[in-house]
Protein backbone atom coordinates (compact mmCIF):
# COMPACT_ATOMS: atom_id res chain seq x y z
CA UNK A 1 0.00 0.00 0.00
CA UNK A 2 1.35 3.53 -0.92
CA UNK A 3 1.16 6.38 1.62
CA UNK A 4 -2.20 8.30 -0.50
CA UNK A 5 -3.71 4.78 1.02
CA UNK A 6 -3.13 5.31 4.39
CA UNK A 7 -4.11 8.73 4.53
CA UNK A 8 -7.36 8.26 3.03
CA UNK A 9 -8.13 5.25 5.41
CA UNK A 10 -7.37 7.61 8.26
CA UNK A 11 -9.71 10.51 6.65
CA UNK A 12 -12.39 8.00 6.01
CA UNK A 13 -12.02 6.61 9.94
CA UNK A 14 -12.33 9.84 10.99
CA UNK A 15 -15.29 11.54 9.16
CA UNK A 16 -16.66 8.21 9.73
CA UNK A 17 -16.13 8.33 13.81
CA UNK A 18 -17.36 11.76 13.85
CA UNK A 19 -20.03 11.35 11.69
CA UNK A 20 -21.31 8.20 14.40
CA UNK A 21 -21.05 10.47 17.24
CA UNK A 22 -23.18 13.58 15.76
CA UNK A 23 -26.11 10.53 14.31
CA UNK A 24 -25.78 8.62 17.39
CA UNK A 25 -26.38 11.78 19.81
CA UNK A 26 -29.36 12.29 17.53
CA UNK A 27 -30.91 8.53 18.22
CA UNK A 28 -30.39 8.18 21.59
CA UNK A 29 -31.22 10.10 24.33
CA UNK A 30 -29.17 10.68 27.57
CA UNK A 31 -30.44 9.10 30.53
CA UNK A 32 -31.08 12.45 32.00
CA UNK A 33 -33.74 13.39 29.42
CA UNK A 34 -35.74 10.07 29.52
CA UNK A 35 -39.23 10.21 30.43
CA UNK A 36 -41.56 7.63 30.65
CA UNK A 37 -45.62 7.22 32.14
CA UNK A 38 -46.30 3.61 32.65
CA UNK A 39 -49.95 3.30 34.36
CA UNK A 40 -50.14 1.57 37.73
CA UNK A 41 -51.82 -1.98 38.27
CA UNK A 42 -53.75 -2.59 41.47
CA UNK A 43 -52.30 -5.32 43.23
CA UNK A 44 -53.81 -8.98 43.22
CA UNK A 45 -54.77 -10.09 46.36
CA UNK A 46 -55.64 -14.14 47.05
CA UNK A 47 -59.15 -13.59 48.23
CA UNK A 48 -61.20 -15.22 45.29
CA UNK A 49 -65.34 -14.35 45.11
CA UNK A 50 -66.94 -17.29 45.15
CA UNK A 51 -70.34 -16.28 46.04
CA UNK A 52 -70.80 -14.74 42.41
CA UNK A 53 -69.47 -17.79 40.66
CA UNK A 54 -71.65 -20.72 41.59
CA UNK A 55 -74.42 -19.02 39.60
CA UNK A 56 -72.52 -20.53 36.33
CA UNK A 57 -70.74 -23.47 37.97
CA UNK A 58 -71.71 -26.71 38.03
CA UNK A 59 -71.17 -28.40 41.69
CA UNK A 60 -71.90 -32.00 40.06
CA UNK A 61 -69.67 -32.03 37.39
CA UNK A 62 -66.72 -34.70 36.82
CA UNK A 63 -63.35 -32.98 38.67
CA UNK A 64 -60.68 -33.33 35.57
CA UNK A 65 -57.90 -33.72 38.07
CA UNK A 66 -59.07 -36.88 39.65
CA UNK A 67 -57.17 -39.99 38.23
CA UNK A 68 -59.87 -42.12 36.38
CA UNK A 69 -59.15 -45.75 36.32
CA UNK A 70 -60.92 -47.76 33.66
CA UNK A 71 -60.37 -51.35 34.06
CA UNK A 72 -59.97 -53.37 37.32
CA UNK A 73 -56.18 -54.04 36.56
CA UNK A 74 -54.09 -50.74 37.56
CA UNK A 75 -52.05 -49.16 34.00
CA UNK A 76 -48.21 -49.77 36.06
CA UNK A 77 -47.15 -47.71 32.90
CA UNK A 78 -49.46 -44.65 31.79
CA UNK A 79 -47.69 -43.41 28.89
CA UNK A 80 -47.69 -46.93 27.00
CA UNK A 81 -50.19 -48.72 25.32
CA UNK A 82 -50.37 -52.27 25.09
CA UNK A 83 -52.72 -54.72 23.06
CA UNK A 84 -53.76 -57.63 25.91
CA UNK A 85 -55.14 -59.69 23.39
CA UNK A 86 -54.39 -63.38 22.93
CA UNK A 87 -52.65 -64.29 19.41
Amino acid sequence: MKSKDYETIIIVAVISGVLSIFISSKIFVPPSQRQQSVTVVPSISADFPTTPLNSYLNTSSIDPTVTVQIGTQPNRNPGVITNNKSQ
